[in-house]
């Protein structure tokens, strides 16, 4: 898996992908932190989605397949950079909040609903992907990605962001935690009988 992680960094490196993203991140956590939370989740499903084309380019999977690499290494590899994407980018995002003036307490509201929409997103667009391609499943993919950033959005404009900071406390954050690595993890079920069952 390592192999595959360095792959899709290595793509991102090259076409200067991180820098590109982080400015615009560190930009709205100081500026727009609501926008920002989620900018988040919209790039970082699409950073994932990205890796699919260039995978597939020149039949890359029929040559991925033949290396010492099973089908469920493969896919639990782009959950994997899914989550260590969104990580990395909370963690930016969070220290840029924490330097422009705000506090833990803003990122209360706003963590939460940025890892939603990413969580629910990701786990939607990947089997998709997975099913149809890169090609026939970019446009469906983007819609999904967008529709649970909106919807996140909404959310968070109709509720104060004060009364949504006070509601989670350590047992509400433990079950939307819960929650969400239950709908990843039954995702990635999905992806995974989707990839053995298919024909490359």
């Amino acid at each position: 898996m390592k192999g595959l992680l360095l792959k899709d960094f290595y793509y991102y490196v090259r076409n200067r992908t991180m820098l590109f993203v982080l400015i615009p991140v560190i930009v709205f956590a100081m500026s727009s932190r609501l926008f920002g939370a989620i900018y988040l989740s919209i790039i970082c499903a699409t950073l994932v989605q990205s890796t699919f084309a260039y995978d597939e380019f020149e039949r890359g999977m029929e040559y991925i397949l033949t290396l010492p690499i099973t089908r469920k290494t493969y896919v639990t590899s782009k959950y994997v950079l899914g989550v260590g994407l969104f990580a990395f980018f909370m963690a930016v995002y969070s220290a840029a909040v924490l330097i422009s003036g705000g506090s833990g307490h803003d990122l209360l509201g706003l963590v939460p609903a940025s890892a939603a929409a990413f969580s629910v997103s990701i786990s939607g667009v990947l089997p998709i992907l997975f099913k149809l391609g890169s090609e026939k499943g970019r446009v469906v993919g983007i819609l999904g990605i967008m529709i649970a950033a909106m919807a996140a959005g909404a959310f968070l404009n109709i509720l104060p962001q004060e009364s949504l900071a006070g509601a989670v406390t350590p047992m509400v954050a433990a079950e939307i935690a819960a929650a969400l690595v239950l709908i990843m993890f039954l995702s990635y079920l999905l992806s995974l009988a989707i990839v053995k069952n298919k024909e490359y």
